[in-house]
């Protein structure tokens, strides 16, 4: 039966070509759209999950203030002093790790490359973190002060086949020696840490700070059980309240589930976050779409039932059953939703390239043809073939052979009102997308066209160390010197991203009162660099600079950067 009928459908398919190509041509193009918003989807849902221990991870953060002001600031960086001490005083933490990541310079024999992507970590990440090693121990991959771990793709890119345990890379412009001590699998496109180099922290010579401010790193915990969170939290409150006791400023350190970073936190990370609201947004745009489809494929085969209600009164004269009727009209539903949804995948896959463009995502063509995609593809196609394809084998299947065979179904009007139904049904999401697109478009228009108050289309940002630091004044002049370079300023953060924070307090305010700031370190030049207007008062000048002392600065009591 199953074969007569598929045989049947592909008939009926295959006589009418006009209809059948109209079909298959608006389920592609609909099917295509929904297929990319649902692998960006189940790319970002699926961030981490290949942590085996994500579960027992969370991530420290910040919460400061001063004493008598009821601001609290948060952020993702702690000290390093936050690892060490929660990992002596909380027996609820098996492992800490303290992390941080550069642009840096790496040369090896001739090659000399800027890698953005160049991260340190305690000895005890990869306790934390799952890592698949190719080449080296982990125990003791970080166990000491220049070492780095590649990953395979960045071991590759140097030594191409060749083993590079032992040998050196120089890091940095002051040609620091490292060797390399392992290589690792390079982590998935959907991890918050992402890195191609990872060396060791105590290279950093800060791992010895005994402080709580100067918080430029990001900490990571390992608990021993998934439900310790609630019970460290009260702790490490109470804890933190008797450490900041008398030093004027309150610290507090919230924690974090790892799993939920990337959709659910309101901080940064190493990796951009997405909102758990735009997945949802989505997933309704993709539903809308899949509708849409659905009420085309109804509306078109509810028009041409005319036409196949011959067919069926023959058929019903002759013997068939009304359920054999149904289902031969599902067959053909959901032949053509699988025609449609392999041309899908095609499309889909040639405009990858594009919407990862569009979406700022790296997603893999490999990704389609995971097994749990198809599966899930496959599920979605059937399913949706058999509600759209349900109703207008209902209305076929329920014909009678007296009417149709007398040419009375031509004058009926059932069924009249459901299509009217669906087609401004239809009609009213196609412009509520319409609408929402030519919305979203001006918003971003507007965001990447508005003046925020300095020259962003003319002003470059160069990054230093603190070797270059030392030189400033000299590079400040020969760059000043190039004609094509009418201002040179130097700065601590860009200005739409300032991490500073300082308490402040005046002339007019209690002794015991502050107040909490972000602030930006600049010089005399910073202002006109950067055309920022000054509306009240007078820009800066050098002898401001050369005033303002460590002497004479007594109210600073922190900063962060």
């Amino acid at each position: 039966m199953f074969r007569n009928n598929f045989k049947i459908a592909i008939r009926n398919l295959w006589k009418n070509k006009a209809l059948s190509s109209i079909n298959i041509f608006g389920l592609t193009i609909g099917l295509s759209s929904s297929l990319l918003i649902a692998l960006y989807i189940h790319h970002e849902i699926n961030f981490d999950k290949f942590q085996s221990k994500g579960d027992r991870i969370v991530r420290v953060i910040m919460e400061y203030g001063l004493d008598g002001s009821p601001e609290k600031k948060r952020g993702n960086y702690t000290s390093t002093k936050v690892a060490p001490v929660f990992s002596r005083t909380f027996p609820e933490v098996e492992f800490a790790v303290r992390m941080t990541d550069r642009d840096i310079v790496v040369r090896y024999e001739d090659k000399l490359i800027s890698e953005p992507n160049f991260m340190y970590a305690d000895s005890s990440f990869f306790d934390v973190f799952t890592c698949h090693f190719l080449q080296g121990n982990p125990a003791t991959a970080l166990d000491g002060v220049n070492k780095v771990v590649l990953t395979e793709s960045t071991s590759k890119k140097y030594f191409r086949d060749e083993s590079p345990l032992g040998k050196i890379l120089l890091i940095g412009v002051d040609n620091t020696p490292y060797e390399i001590t392992g290589v690792i699998e390079d982590y998935p496109e959907n991890s918050q840490i992402r890195f191609d180099f990872l060396a060791s922290f105590s290279s950093l010579g800060a791992n010895q700070e005994e402080t709580y401010f100067d918080a430029n790193y990001t900490t990571y915990l390992l608990l021993n059980g998934a439900n310790s969170v609630a019970g460290l939290q009260e702790k490490v409150t109470a804890f933190m309240t008797k450490e900041m006791a008398g030093s004027g400023a309150s610290i507090n350190y919230l924690l974090e589930s790892f799993s939920e970073i990337h959709l659910y936190s309101p901080y940064s990370g190493f990796v951009p976050t997405t909102s758990i609201n735009y997945i949802h947004i989505l997933s309704v745009v993709a539903l809308l779409i899949l509708v849409i489809v659905c009420f085309t494929y109804i509306n078109l085969s509810t028009a041409h039932s005319i036409e196949r209600a011959r067919e069926v009164g023959i058929r019903k004269v002759v013997g068939a059953a009304k359920s054999q009727l149904f289902w031969q009209f599902i067959g053909e539903s959901v032949i053509l939703f699988i025609a449609s949804m392999i041309f899908s995948f095609g499309i889909a896959s040639f405009a990858l390239p594009y919407f990862n463009q569009l979406a700022d995502r790296q997603l893999s063509i490999q990704a389609f043809f995971s097994s749990d995609f198809l599966l899930f593809s496959l599920m979605v196609c059937v399913g949706i073939s058999v509600l759209a394809g349900s109703y207008p084998a209902m209305i076929l299947s329920r014909l009678q052979p007296v009417r149709v065979l007398k040419g009375l179904f031509r004058n009926t009007r059932s069924g009249k009102g459901v299509q009217h139904f669906l087609i401004v049904f239809q009609f009213a999401i196609s412009a509520f997308l319409i609408v929402s697109t030519v919305i979203i478009q001006k918003q971003l228009y507007f965001i990447q066209h508005k003046k925020l108050g300095y020259d962003r289309e003319h002003v470059l940002v160069l990054p230093m160390n603190q070797r270059m630091l030392k030189d400033l004044s000299v590079i400040k002049q020969e760059l000043k010197s190039n004609p094509d370079i009418i201002g040179v300023s130097s700065t601590n953060s860009t200005p739409v991203k300032i991490v500073g924070g300082y308490g402040m307090r005046s002339d007019m305010m209690a002794e015991s009162e502050h107040i909490n700031v972000t602030a930006n370190p600049i010089d005399e030049d910073y202002i006109k660099t950067t055309g920022l207007q000054i509306i009240y008062g007078n820009d800066l000048t050098k002898q401001d600079l050369e005033d303002v002392t460590a002497e004479n600065v007594t109210d600073r009591v922190y900063h962060l950067f």
